[in-house]
């Protein structure tokens, strides 16, 4: 029992046939691509099948409503009220899935699984039992609702307005928001100077305002520094504000609403043409998916340099109003209303031109082109086409065979929960902020230990006040050993151990962590003064001995956190085979909060032993100012 009766319905027609259940779970599986009628759900067929038949997949279905089950019994397909039924022996697909094609040359063994996902309005049932009136319900719940096109009122007037007002408000408290930002540069700098500086700096409040902002291009408008904040605050409320426009709700909740779903679509499409070694049909820009559909990523962020654009070019515009013509617009509405209507005018032609126009980071695309490939629900693939061709990554990843892919993580934008796209939940989005906190927390302890240990840079070479033995080199037999910068990367290694070792004592009172920081830090202070004792000619032999000193000291405490929690000791055996695990595969997600704090304690101790055993090792180095030598730098 193979066969089943097919029903295909949408708002003006049904069609009926007798198909095998494999050929009613393709129909399912493109309902993945949003039609609402029977010709763009035969289109979205072919993004599942493995060839189109001449005359389209409905070819053979007669214009008729048969709801007689056939063989393994019936599926119903309805567009118009976004409801599938089925009663079948054959197979039970879902909202997800995956269906299995046959006798695919490309694929080893000849079967390609391709995943599917639904939007979260459909229905199904898994009964025929009275599915006519659940269908008439539905049809006539979806006929009443508005089909409103979102992206006339968030790229259109709606928004325009907005940022408008919101530009001009600002625009009157200029001078405020400058002293303010003023202020801010100099306290950020000052920070900067403790931090980082290795040499003596002036005094913030001495440099001018294009110092204070570090621009490296001297001909850039610095005012556009000093007024960032405030364009990305009204961004940021015009996503967070309710619109009439959209009933009140928030513009950022209809820009992500079926961005997950969308997200993944796009990714089964990647798998497909990966599997199938064929680019899948992207649907029609006629189609009701393209013009109705939610917003995807690479959009998201497109629109996100779209909404800036425009809010900048309202900004430099008010630049140019004279003192009388911006004191018209505080005091004046008609003056108010004028400048509105003219600047929504000039605005849209702005946005246009920027859609159109090459884009700056790839002037191959434009950011139109970019938005309306991925609305046709298509991949950006082919051979990688590289955006930097002096980056070894790009030059790798060109010369690669097989198909590449493009995508966009908005790494760019600003760090606030209105750009979030990947936060449904303003407590999701705080909970990671609460974490990037601890670790700049974390990096400043070590950097402020690292300070008072008076250790370089482990990134640039050394300035001359920190002393010669961190730039020594000493000639061995099988080779020259970098002792100075093998010495400082152990000192920051001790460091991390230090400081995770204090952090992870914060929020525990049963494990006394001082003793073992003397240790280390006796250890590490032992082991630096031999370097310095070591000539360019030959070692000291209180290296060795003091190497072993420390990594002594680091086992103690790595038995002891071992101890408190509750594992045994290892042998020598068992304690290098654990020292040679890549630090990078190491995984704190699983563990609780507590744990993973003193796990943390032991992977800082298997980084300070690798740098241990680098004093006896003598590898080919790259120089400092040498990161790209390599084709992956790191």
């Amino acid at each position: 029992m193979s066969e089943v009766r097919l029903v295909i319905r949408d708002a003006d027609e049904d069609r009926s046939g007798t198909v095998h259940g494999s050929v009613a779970d393709l129909f399912v599986a493109a309902l993945s691509a949003d039609p609402v009628s029977l010709s763009e759900l035969d289109a979205a067929v072919d993004r599942f099948a493995l060839e189109s038949p001449q005359r389209g997949h409905l070819s053979h279905f007669r214009g008729s409503l048969d709801t007689e089950p056939w063989d393994a019994g019936l599926v119903v397909i309805d567009l118009a009220a976004r409801l599938v039924v089925i009663n079948s022996s054959y197979s039970s697909p879902g909202p997800t899935g995956a269906i299995s094609r046959d006798n695919v040359e490309s694929v080893e063994g000849g079967t390609v699984t391709l995943s599917y996902r639904l939007a979260e309005d459909w229905m199904f049932r898994y009964d025929a039992m009275y599915w006519e009136e659940t269908a008439r319900t539905r049809r006539q719940q979806r006929a009443d609702q508005r089909v409103t096109d979102v992206r006339e009122i968030l790229y259109g007037e709606p928004m325009l307005r907005f940022v408008i007002n919101g530009c001009r408000r600002q625009f009157a408290h200029r001078e405020e928001i400058a002293e303010r930002v003023h202020g801010e540069w100099i306290e950020r700098r000052r920070a900067w100077n403790e931090r980082y500086a290795q040499e003596p700096q002036p005094e913030p409040e001495t440099l001018t305002m294009h110092e204070l902002a570090r621009a490296e291009d001297p001909g850039e408008d610095i005012e556009h520094r000093i007024y960032y904040d405030t364009i990305r605050d009204v961004h940021a409320d015009w996503l967070m504000t309710p619109c009439a426009e959209l009933d009140d709700q928030l513009p950022r909740t209809v820009l992500l609403r079926d961005h997950k779903r969308l997200s993944g679509d796009m990714s089964d499409r990647e798998h497909h043409w990966t599997m199938l070694e064929r680019c899948p049909p992207g649907i029609s820009p006629e189609s009701h998916a393209f013009q109705f559909s939610g917003f995807n990523t690479c959009e998201i962020v497109m629109y996100y340099d779209y909404v800036r654009e425009v809010a900048w070019s309202c900004w430099d515009r008010l630049r140019t109003l004279s003192d009388g013509e911006l004191a018209a617009l505080e005091t004046s509405q008609i003056e108010r209303d004028e400048f509105l209507r003219d600047e929504v005018i000039r605005l849209r032609e702005v946005g246009e031109h920027w859609l159109d126009a090459p884009w700056d980071d790839d002037p191959m695309r434009t950011p139109r082109g970019i938005i309306n490939l991925e609305r046709r629900r298509q991949p950006n693939g082919g051979q990688f086409h590289p955006i930097d061709p002096d980056c070894p990554c790009c030059q790798a990843l060109a010369e690669m065979p097989g198909i590449g892919f493009w995508h966009m993580d908005g790494c760019n934008m600003d760090d606030l929960f209105a750009f979030a796209y990947d936060h449904d939940t303003i407590e999701s989005w705080e909970k990671k902020q609460e974490h990037y906190r601890e670790l700049d927390e974390l990096s400043d302890q070590r950097d402020r230990l690292a300070r008072e240990w008076n250790l370089p840079s482990l990134y640039s070479e050394p300035a001359s006040h920190f002393g010669d033995v961190w730039r020594r080199v000493v000639k061995e037999a099988d080779g020259d050993l970098p002792l100075g910068r093998r010495l400082n990367t152990a000192g920051h290694e001790t460091v991390s151990v230090i400081v995770q070792l204090r952090v992870a004592a914060v929020h525990e009172s049963g494990f006394a962590v001082e003793p073992h920081i003397e240790a280390l830090q006796l250890g590490f202070a032992e082991l630096r003064q031999a370097c310095e004792k070591s000539t360019d000619q030959g070692l000291s032999p209180d290296v060795a001995l003091n190497v072993t000193r420390l990594r002594d000291a680091l086992d103690e405490l790595t038995s002891a956190v071992k101890g408190f929690l509750g594992e045994a000791p290892e042998d020598d055996d068992s304690a290098d085979s654990e020292r040679e695990t890549d630090a990078r595969e190491s995984d704190f997600g699983h563990q609780s909060r507590r744990d993973s704090r003193w796990r943390k304690v032991l992977f800082n101790g298997q980084e300070l032993r690798r740098a241990l055993r680098s004093f006896t090792d003598i590898p080919q180095e790259k120089p400092y100012d040498d990161w790209y030598a390599d084709d992956i730098p790191w």
